[in-house]
């Protein structure tokens, strides 16, 4: 049998396990008197200094001491000086600001003091030492919650700041070069965005590591931010002269010069307020230019006429007439404004046209509602020969005027003008005691107007005006204070129509009977015209013999145009009845100078 038998152990092998047991303990012991020991070792290695792993602001302050600190910091931080720059981001532009009144309350000694107190605070050493390692290991920033901020100051600070801050736009405007516009485009504009700009600084008081702040500013657009169409509608104005045009051939040119002189670059106000480059009009120079145009362009109208047919009795057409042009100036004024803004450069010229020429239909009108009404006389027999032309030829005018129901019939207008080139014997055409006087003033003229005015008046028509002469006529009366003068424009005879159907007023010379008469036809209404309160005082001798010289006389002509008669002031009454009632009552009243004997001496073109 086989005894197994221990093996040998090597020399010394018994006692090593109990020198490492005491080794072991011994190591032991070191390490936990060494961790015992590390608190305190530990925090009087950073006594009077800050523990690693302590910021301010996110500035490490680690390892230093309070005045490193603070020096550090300052270097670090320059909010800490205590001024605020605010900068405008577009041109950079700056205003230095103190910080408290952005309402920053900064406090770097404070965040020292409490760096130096991170990680000391605890009950024990072994608590404040595992405080200041996880200090080390996660970082600690005495300055987390940023620096204190007052947003109501700072906004009252930005406020005051705003209108320095502000940048204006620019408007459009309109500058001037070789006689043209061009316009000038409006610039965008910059205002303080206030509660931007106060995110911004509660940002900058978070993390303060700069002392510049870039101000939050927002576009502002001008209010008058496009002029081109008004600098184009000037240079569209006085690009080239305008020519305004009458039908009948009138044109009148008008240059660029007194263009723009009418037309003017000028600020106005819209309708907002603001001032804008505007065209200015000066309608006023317009019209005084337009003005004169009227003597070329304006000339009277003509009635239509209608004749009596010998053979048939009834009115047929003699003159269809035209109606009367007038220059418009209101009119022709915003004309030239209109073609000033064209590229055609011309325009229209605006006239009145009163009247109109006559229709086929109305003499079968008139024939069928027409008769004679009233018919008036004044005698020719003595007459010159040069009165009884004049009375040819107006009572041929006169002849066949018709006046439409509610119209008015003007002596002056049916005449026409008054001219020795009109057929006139102008010797007998004027106001023999005022030579100087309106031409159809004269005696020969009157005594058409008389035999007219007398039949209106027996046909009861309304006067609408009327004018004595200055004295008595011999071919028209008696009776006496029963005529009426014109002198072409400022007197007139007018009487109305106011029947409801057409008026023909006719006149025609009898050189067999010496008689001139006029006729009134239209609508026959039962009625009576009396004459009555005739008074003739202050009668007065005639005047004495005159001779004058008169250049609108033929040289080596003399004519004897007016007879020596009284003077006298008449008046008298016309009345009209209808169905017992008085419609109608006129008084009457002609202050009647002393006329001599008056005789005119030519001097003027001698006769053909």
């Amino acid at each position: 049998m086989i005894v197994a038998m221990p093996a040998r152990l090597p020399a010394g092998a018994g006692p090593r396990p109990r020198r490492v047991r005491r080794t072991a303990l011994a190591i032991t012991a070191a390490l936990a008197a060494a961790l015992v020991a590390l608190p305190w070792v530990y925090q009087a290695r950073y006594a009077g200094r800050i523990l690693p792993g302590v910021r301010a602001a996110g500035v490490d302050l680690g390892g230093l001491t309070g005045d490193e600190a603070l020096a550090h910091l300052r270097d670090a931080l320059p909010i800490t000086g205590g001024t605020v720059r605010l900068r405008d981001p577009e041109d950079g532009r700056t205003w230095d600001v103190p910080a408290a009144d952005l309402g920053l309350d900064l406090a770097p000694e404070a965040w020292v003091a409490r760096a130096l107190e991170a990680g000391r605070t605890g009950d024990g050493t072994l608590d404040r030492w595992i405080e200041a390692l996880r200090i080390r290991r996660t970082g600690l920033d005495v300055a987390a919650d940023g620096i204190a901020l007052d947003g109501d100051r700072a906004r009252q600070t930005l406020e005051a700041l705003r209108d320095d801050i502000n940048v204006d736009p620019r408007p459009a405007t309109i500058t001037r070069a070789d006689g043209r516009a061009l316009a000038e485009p409006s610039t965008v504009g910059r205002a303080l965005d206030i509660d931007a700009t106060l995110a911004a600084l509660a940002g900058l008081a978070r993390r303060p590591v700069t002392d510049t702040l870039a101000l939050s500013l927002g576009g502002t657009a001008a209010r008058v931010f496009d002029v081109s169409n008004v600098a184009e509608a000037y240079n569209l104005i006085v690009s080239a002269p305008i020519t305004m045009t009458w039908a009948e051939g009138q044109a009148y040119a008008i240059p660029v010069a007194t263009l723009k002189d009418w037309f003017r670059l000028e600020d106005a106000p819209n309708p907002a307020g603001d001032l804008v480059p505007s065209i200015v009009v000066d309608q006023a120079a317009i019209r005084q230019h337009v003005a004169p145009w009227a003597a070329d362009i304006d000339h009277p109208g003509r009635d239509a006429r209608y004749a009596v047919d010998a053979s048939t009795g009834r009115f047929v057409l003699r003159d269809r007439g035209e109606p009367a042009i007038a220059l418009d100036v209101d009119r022709t004024v915003e004309a030239v404004i209109r073609a000033a803004y064209t590229e055609q450069r011309v325009g229209a010229i605006a006239v009145d046209a009163t009247g109109s020429p006559a229709h086929a239909a109305l003499a079968g009108e008139i024939n069928a509602t027409v008769e004679e009404v009233a018919r008036a006389t004044t005698s020719v027999t003595g007459a010159p020969p040069g009165w009884v032309a004049n009375l040819l030829v107006a009572a041929d005018r006169l002849d066949g005027t018709v006046v439409a129901p509610g119209q008015a019939f003007s002596f002056n207008r049916a005449l026409g003008t008054v001219a020795a080139v009109t057929g006139f014997d102008m010797a007998f055409a004027v106001d023999p005691l005022d030579p100087g006087g309106p031409v159809g003033a004269g005696g020969s003229i009157t005594q058409v107007a008389t035999t007219v005015f007398r039949a209106a008046m027996w046909a009861g028509l309304p006067l609408l005006e009327r004018h004595p002469p200055a004295v008595r006529v011999g071919w028209v009366e008696p009776p006496i204070g029963l005529d009426a003068a014109v002198a072409p424009p400022a007197r007139d005879l007018r009487v109305l129509n106011d029947t409801n159907g057409y008026v023909v007023i006719a006149a025609a010379l009898d050189l067999e009977h010496g008689l001139l008469t006029a006729t009134v036809y239209g609508k026959p209404r039962e009625q009576r015209v009396t004459l009555d309160d005739i008074d003739v005082r202050a009668v007065a001798p005639p005047a004495d013999p005159v001779t004058r010289r008169d250049a609108r006389v033929p040289a080596g002509r003399a004519e004897q145009v007016t007879w020596a008669r009284e003077g006298a002031d008449v008046a008298l009454t016309r009345r009209v009845v209808r169905g017992g009632q008085v419609v109608l009552e006129d008084r009457l009243t002609s202050p009647y100078r002393p006329a001599g004997d008056v005789t005119l001496v030519g001097t003027g073109a001698a006769a053909p």
